[in-house]
């Protein structure tokens, strides 16, 4: 058994109530090596791990469930600070970047959120670090090299999808096209990669609404709209539906156009925030120029046919 890495042995230490590393691991290693462990600069053999459970009165089950679940806080985390960053909420997002300032990360991949979430931070509270904010987050994750990986993880395709919005015109388009490639063939595993999986779509799906793509985009909300119903989660379905709707109207498929603004309809009437149903429903009549009460009874008549 290879741990990804050794530092969960440190929480493990704190948890536990161990006061120091020394006692931890008396008998078991010298502390120097024990340090090389949690740095990750050497793998914990098995039999040297095995007493380090021995001596936290642990199973290897527990700590493998003990390892999952602190994985699982420190995403939960990291997509928090993301999130709050996303719609708005800076001054939560700054106090959540400022209490993980100082702490070591389980995964390397919330460690570049992370990194990510801090940068971007930065950028939004100073506008003259938008040069620094492109050079650290390229460095981040490898770009421009990432564009010819043929696989990228969702923290990647999260990043670089805000990235893309500072990018010159032609290379935006090259990476709005990467991800496009990519999130097509990309399958959702678990609920955890769901929201960041709908969050990347839908700002794809505006992209290629905004350059006229019509098709790509209606494809991008297919998928949208089969994972969200197989998943029973309805995070941007009624907004996925007006976009649908909206590229029907624009390639002149009314009945199909009509079709998507029922369930459109249908679905935020369902949510209970008032102002975001009242929101789409104004924006329905305004984009199309039709009375929406006009098109349901339209709909309906031409299924009871």
């Amino acid at each position: 058994m290879l741990l990804r890495n050794g530092f969960i042995m440190e929480i493990l230490r704190v948890k536990r109530d161990f006061k120091s590393q020394e006692a931890f691991v008396d008998g078991i290693c010298d502390v120097r090596q024990y340090r090389r462990y949690i740095n990750n600069e050497s793998q914990i053999p098995f039999d040297i791990l095995n007493l380090f459970l021995g001596r936290s009165n642990m199973t290897i089950d527990e700590f493998l469930s003990f390892y999952s679940e602190e994985e699982r806080k420190e995403t939960m985390f990291t997509r928090g600070i993301y999130n709050h960053l996303m719609t708005g909420k800076f001054d939560r997002a700054d106090e959540m970047i400022r209490d993980y300032a100082e702490k070591r990360f389980v995964l390397e991949a919330n460690k570049t959120l992370y990194s990510f979430c801090k940068y971007f931070y930065q950028r939004k509270k100073d506008l003259t670090f938008l040069f620094e904010y492109k050079d650290y987050v390229a460095t981040l994750i490898n770009y421009p090299k990432i564009l010819n990986f043929q696989f990228l993880s969702h923290y990647e395709m999260l990043i670089l999808s805000n990235y893309s919005q500072d990018l010159p015109n032609d290379e935006r388009d090259k990476v709005i096209d990467k991800l496009t490639e990519v999130l097509i063939n990309h399958e959702v595993t678990d609920m955890n990669s769901l929201d960041s999986h709908l969050i990347i779509l839908y700002s794809l799906i505006q992209h290629h609404g905004l350059k006229k793509h019509f098709t790509e985009a209606l494809k991008l909300c297919e998928i949208g709209i089969k994972i969200s119903f197989e998943y029973h989660h309805h995070y941007l379905i009624g907004q996925l539906y007006y976009f649908k709707s909206l590229c029907h109207h624009q390639l002149d498929h009314i009945e199909l156009r009509n079709e998507a603004i029922v369930k459109c309809v249908q679905l935020f009437d369902l949510d209970i925030n008032k102002n975001l149903r009242d929101h789409f429903y104004k924006l329905i009549e305004k984009d199309f120029e039709l009375n929406l009460e006009d098109v349901m009874i339209d709909y309906w008549q031409k299924q009871k046919r």
